[in-house]
């Protein structure tokens, strides 16, 4: 059965903002790195580096809508919830301001409890992708087809960092300071394989990555 997350409606219009290091890793085409936080306030300025390989070209800024009616988890993106928010399309290499061999696009929508996260990753030869069936925490989660995510309260550099693997089957992976011990946090994925890419749903409370 799908996951419904319970959702509390927002009191006014005021929209999240998000700066994000959001970018595809060259190791794999449907592979991305993405460092982010989450406010009430005006944007703010992202603080580079986030580690020794990061470039101006890794770093992004868009706006996070709050939605009354937020997404059936199932890994499908035809909710009502993403067919308006700004897509964010990773556009380069991390560390390298070339484009991908694919596509990956991220949206983001978010209330006072949850932080939903949607990534469409194309790819042209889905009968190659690479899904073993894996445990959770797997430490062989690196050889598989991914995405990664990373949030880091704040955007302070040297902060916590909150790090999460997903794969095409919606398997994750996830860690705490690079430590998977060290977070086992109450989040809900869902994925879908679909005709020339593939997609995942996912959701984050708000107090699993509070600094």
């Amino acid at each position: 059965k799908p996951y419904q997350p319970e959702v509390t409606p927002p009191d006014d219009n005021k929209p999240f903002s998000l700066t994000s290091k959001a970018t595809p890793s060259k190791e794999a085409k449907t592979t991305t790195g993405t460092k982010a936080s989450v406010e009430t306030k005006a944007p703010v300025e992202a603080k580079p580096p986030f580690d020794d390989k990061t470039i101006p070209s890794d770093v992004g800024q868009f706006i996070i809508p709050r939605p009354i009616k937020m997404p059936l988890i199932d890994g499908n993106l035809d909710d009502e919830c993403w067919q308006k928010p700004s897509i964010f399309r990773l556009t380069t290499l991390k560390g390298q301001p070339i484009p991908p061999e694919t596509a990956t696009d991220i949206q983001i929508i978010a209330d006072e409890k949850n932080f939903y996260i949607a990534i469409k990753c194309l790819e042209p030869n889905m009968d190659k992708m690479k899904t073993p069936n894996r445990e959770h925490d797997d430490e062989r989660f690196y050889s598989d087809d991914y995405v990664e995510v990373f949030l880091i309260p704040g955007l302070d550099p040297n902060g916590t960092v909150y790090q999460v693997m997903i794969n095409c089957a919606g398997m994750t992976w996830e860690a705490k300071d690079k430590r998977p011990e060290a977070w086992n946090p109450k989040i809900e994925v869902n994925s879908s394989r679909n005709s020339g890419y593939w997609a995942i749903e996912m959701v984050v409370p708000l107090a699993e990555i509070s600094a």
